[in-house]
């Protein structure tokens, strides 16, 4: 699937949350994601010789939760064990990208039994870091608007890997998933909704391409 995205600061979350219910004409819907990053532990034996400049950089994976699923009377010790995951793998965007949105390929798969944790560190990945997104969505046409916050959980996975507090930034996403990104029609056909949303929010916010660097997904292995 390939994700076509611009993003905003919002200052005025309130006010910005009135417009959104008549841009989208539907009350925007509360949603609190759990994010797990995980990054490779090492390389195959027969690549731990090269040399850091010939090192092509791997990709983290990540596990990414629905808190709104769960009952409030859950949100305790055993949190963790009662998140339905999915391991998402998102690739680093599309450098000069003609559309001057960011665009990236994004797989999605739903772990439906056992322990999601340990399914991804017996693929070889180790605890990076965590972080929620907890704000509201609205849908208009096809594309998701979503305003939120970057917070620490307050039930993690790791307490002690905790250092970052964003509480009084608000971010907008303007995104549309293309199912078949090898259709030019349907990516096309996706950029120039999202430039019409642009356009529709100039002196609202400012919707705009992020920069390749804000959601590099790969690190180097030695």
């Amino acid at each position: 699937m390939q994700e076509l995205s611009l993003y905003a600061n919002i200052q005025d979350i309130e006010s910005f949350l009135l417009f959104l219910t008549a841009y989208s004409g539907s009350r925007p819907i509360e949603f609190s994601e759990h994010h797990i990053i995980f990054k490779p532990i090492s390389r195959a034996p027969s690549t731990k010789n090269i040399h850091p400049t010939q090192t092509k950089p791997l990709v983290v994976l990540e596990l990414c939760g629905n808190r709104n699923r769960i009952a409030r009377t859950q949100l305790e010790d055993d949190l963790i064990s009662k998140i339905n995951w999915s391991v998402v793998f998102a690739d680093t965007p599309e450098a000069n990208n003609k559309h001057e949105l960011t665009s990236r390929v994004i797989l999605k798969s739903d772990v439906n039994n056992g322990d999601a944790i340990k399914f991804v560190q017996s693929l070889g990945y180790s605890y990076s870091h965590e972080y929620m997104r907890n704000g509201k969505y609205a849908v208009r046409n096809n594309s998701v608007l979503s305003v939120f916050q970057v917070l620490q959980p307050k039930h993690a996975y790791d307490d002690q890997n905790q250092s970052f507090d964003f509480t009084d930034q608000w971010i907008l996403q303007a995104s549309i998933t293309v199912d078949n990104s090898q259709d030019p029609f349907l990516v096309t056909q996706a950029s120039e909704e999202l430039k019409a949303i642009r356009a529709d929010l100039r002196g609202i916010c400012d919707l705009e391409q992020a920069s390749r660097q804000s959601l590099d997904t790969r690190i180097i292995i030695i």
